[in-house]
């Protein structure tokens, strides 16, 4: 018996991918696993949740009304879920640099540092302040 407080999402995107195609073979496809892959994601949701969500035969796939209740569902919970991942690698990879330069080094080679390592750290913010040493010491943008 499967554990019915955990449905599992591979199932969730089979079955979508199955209501979209209402095909055993194209959702295969489209999910890049086998026909039979498809189908044991169908019953195993199927004997999860204890519905039928398709009716099946020999030539026709087509929706149960509990089927097309649970489209919407799917959509939502597997947005969410992508939502979830994008947001945390946001966070991840977001950065801040904070730089304090003298305005004899803003006019040596710095400008093309900056460049190459903004082009290669995208997700990283700069803070750039330009002024005299004493300045800069003072206001905190240089740490030793």
């Amino acid at each position: 018996m499967l554990d019915k407080s955990n449905l599992d999402l591979h199932h969730l995107r089979s079955f979508l991918a199955v209501a979209e195609t209402l095909h055993f073979t194209s959702a295969a496809h489209l999910r890049g696993v086998s026909q039979s892959t498809i189908s044991l994601h169908i019953h195993r949701l199927e004997e999860a949740l204890g519905i039928s969500l398709l009716s099946r035969s020999t030539k026709v796939v087509e929706l149960t009304d509990s089927g097309h209740a649970l489209i919407r569902l799917a959509q939502e919970t597997l947005q969410s879920h992508d939502r979830i991942f994008q947001l945390s690698a946001h966070f991840k990879t977001q950065s801040h640099i904070r730089i304090g330069l003298t305005e004899d080094l803003v006019l040596s080679e710095f400008p093309l540092v900056l460049r190459n390592f903004r082009s290669q750290h995208t997700q990283t913010q700069i803070s750039l302040t330009t002024g005299l040493s004493h300045t800069l010491r003072t206001s905190g943008q240089w740490r030793y």
